[in-house]
């Protein structure tokens, strides 16, 4: 028919003389003794007729042809002729398609099978709790039925763990790779390390790492950003400096991190971190000698704080504070007269007490300022109490009340409440945001330290003001005992406010002396601190190895003749700010000296929020949880910016070895 296409069998045969030759052309159907084909009973038969030679017994047609039909060779040469016809006619595919297409359908079948496990999982950035330790194994504690017959429920619960914890790793493992990904494009970035005790009793150093990422701005130019990303949880077992410094560079190098560019080092004060001889910033700056350590600089200043508090009178005040608070929040009957008073003095202010926290330094000082500002509702709730019907809450109640409206303790809360106001807001949220870099948090301590001299070289207007705050709830107008003939006031002005001014001043400048030391020469790249101190190339001599130190001469010379046309106003104040408006072809040194300066860390605040996360994914309850799981829960929960594909996830998955079904 038309329909159905011409076809010829091809023979793979050595046709010797013209005469074959012709032949085969002539009769393409019939090859005569070219091909041999053998069946019949055994499959040990020649077949001649109706295959190889012609029929032409007509005589005896219709019985030859009829037995001919009942035989198996005829019946599966028929049926492979009309397959042939079919997958020609393209009506059909060939087996090597078939095998193809079923082996794709069962690959797209599997996948859509996982991937809503995989989106499941991913849930896990809201630190949703998937499994317990005891999911797996026998049901039953007793021994009444054996192990198999838990059903296929449990059969699938047993391949739950292993599986899940896989896809966790492997999510933890993508956001990893895109962070380090960002990290070496960078070529600058800080360490960052705090570490905590977690629910098993095992040390955990959370691992951080600061740098800049390019990003695009409304007007489509290239602009940095600060950033701070957690790499990591490390379980480590020796506390020592020499061990702590192995763990954290053997860690950088297996994640895919270039060490090479590590400018600077973030840790607390302890000596195991901080010490010059056997610390970890020594230890590191044996490899990686510009790997500069900076003191935390959130904790610098809660050292000053906590050391000027030292004095005696301030020292007493702060214990009933927290007294009051533990005395207050550890009963609901107390909790809600103090709401009650609360609301008619303050409708729309203030709910609650605020307590002492020794960790959370912000909530610590922002206790003492809440404490004064609800002073009056505190002091009638303790009132109210005095007159309670139990014995241990009257007393107590009594005891607290008398230590609180005494003349020592108001002055004091107010002196301590005047100097905490003015570093709380200004200085100390800003030492511990993410985008604040170290010039800019050495110009916030300066701020702040020539706001404090000033107070200290005002001290009679100063404490005039304390005074006036806190008059009102002064019952006496003289001192009795030590010093009778002096005032009330300018007892209370030398015993109290001089001494915790002078200590305060001395202890901010004694503790922020070394971020100041370490900035001595980036410092004055800034521009509006350019032209104030004359910049020498040699003061770049720890960075030789990453710029030329004969071409930063001649840049100096054309920094600064560039910002002389700018206004002081016009100049920018950050390093960050100051790298955006550098063009790093034309000062290359200078360019990268400004990354240097931007990604000096300034606190340690960011890897101790990864301990909130680590209470929450590692519970008293849950204490068994295996580190790989732990650091990709973490990092899902952490990182909620990075995009996790599902897809990759389960490509990834079936790399890692021969699964037992398709997947790719």
């Amino acid at each position: 028919t038309d329909d159905v296409p011409t076809v010829q069998i091809q023979v793979d045969i050595n046709l010797s003389s013209d005469q074959e030759k012709l032949k085969f052309l002539t009769s393409p159907w019939m090859p005569d003794k070219i091909i041999q084909e053998f069946g019949g009973k055994g499959n040990n038969q020649k077949l001649s007729s109706l295959v190889f030679k012609i029929f032409n017994n007509w005589k005896h047609a219709i019985e030859v042809i009829s037995e001919h039909s009942k035989k198996d060779f005829h019946k599966t040469n028929v049926l492979r002729g009309d397959n042939f016809i079919a997958i020609y006619s393209n009506n059909q595919q060939n087996i090597a398609k078939k095998l193809n297409s079923a082996h794709a359908a069962q690959k797209s079948l599997n996948r859509k099978r996982l991937i809503p496990i995989i989106e499941t999982i991913i849930s896990g950035r809201q630190e949703i709790v998937f499994r317990g330790t005891n999911d797996s194994g026998i049901l039953s504690s007793k021994d009444v039925e054996p192990e198999q017959n838990d059903g296929n429920f449990r059969v699938y619960c047993e391949c739950v763990p292993l599986i899940q914890n896989n896809f966790i790793e492997i999510c933890g493992k993508i956001i990893q790779e895109q962070i380090v990904e960002k990290i070496n494009k960078s070529k600058c970035f800080s360490v960052l390390v705090d570490k905590i005790t977690d629910i098993s009793c095992f040390e955990q150093l959370s691992l951080y790492v600061q740098y800049l990422e390019q990003s695009i701005d409304a007007k489509n130019d290239i602009t940095y950003v600060l950033k701070e990303d957690f790499l990591q949880f490390i379980p480590v077992y020796s506390t020592t400096g020499q061990n702590l410094a192995t763990v954290i560079l053997e860690n950088l190098k297996r994640l895919g991190v270039n060490s090479r560019y590590m400018l600077g080092q973030g840790y607390y004060g302890a000596a195991s971190m901080s010490g010059n001889f056997k610390g970890v910033q020594s230890v590191i700056c044996e490899k990686h000698l510009a790997a500069l350590f900076i003191h935390c600089s959130a904790r610098s200043l809660n050292l000053v704080l906590a050391h000027s508090s030292n004095i005696h009178y301030i020292r007493n005040c702060i214990g009933p504070i927290k007294s009051v608070g533990n005395f207050i929040k550890i009963s609901a009957k107390r909790t809600e007269l103090l709401k009650i008073k609360l609301k008619n003095l303050f409708p729309k202010k203030w709910t609650k007490l605020t307590s002492m926290c020794e960790t959370r330094w912000v909530e610590n000082h922002d206790g003492i300022i809440r404490f004064f500002d609800i002073y009056k509702p505190i002091v009638d709730t303790l009132d109210k109490f005095q007159l309670f019907h139990d014995t241990e809450t009257s007393s107590k109640a009594l005891n607290l009340y008398r230590s609180i409206i005494t003349n020592e303790f108001v002055i004091s809360l107010v002196t301590a409440n005047t100097l905490f106001s003015l570093t709380l807001p200004s200085l100390y949220k800003s030492l511990q945001s993410v985008t604040c870099d170290l010039s800019e948090a050495v110009t916030f301590v300066e701020t702040v330290l020539n706001e404090v001299e000033d107070m200290r070289i005002n001290i009679n207007q100063t404490f005039k003001e304390i005074f006036v705050k806190g008059k009102k709830y002064v019952k006496v107008d003289r001192r009795r005992g030590s010093d009778k003939n002096a005032k009330t006031k300018e007892y209370f002005r030398i015993a109290i406010a001089i001494p915790f001014y002078d200590d305060f001043i001395r202890q901010l400048k004694d503790r922020f002396s070394k971020h100041i030391t370490v900035l001595s020469s980036l410092f004055l790249l800034i521009p509006k601190m350019c032209h104030k101190t004359a910049i020498s190339a040699t003061d770049f001599n720890l960075y030789s190895d990453y710029i030329d130190m004969d071409l930063l001469q001649t840049e100096i010379k054309l920094w600064n003749r560039k910002w002389i046309t700018h206004s002081q106003d016009d100049r920018p104040s950050t390093a960050v700010e100051v790298l955006n408006n550098c063009n790093s072809d034309l000062f290359p040194c200078i360019y990268f000296l400004l990354k240097v300066l931007a990604v000096l860390p300034v606190s340690t605040a960011t890897p101790e929020r990864t301990f909130s996360t680590l209470k929450r994914t590692k519970t008293f309850l849950r204490n068994a949880i295996g580190q790989n799981r732990l650091n990709g829960l973490a990092l899902l929960s952490i990182h909620r910016n990075i995009k996790v594909d599902p897809e990759d996830v389960l490509n990834k998955f079936a790399l890692q070895k021969d699964r037992a079904i398709l997947l790719i």
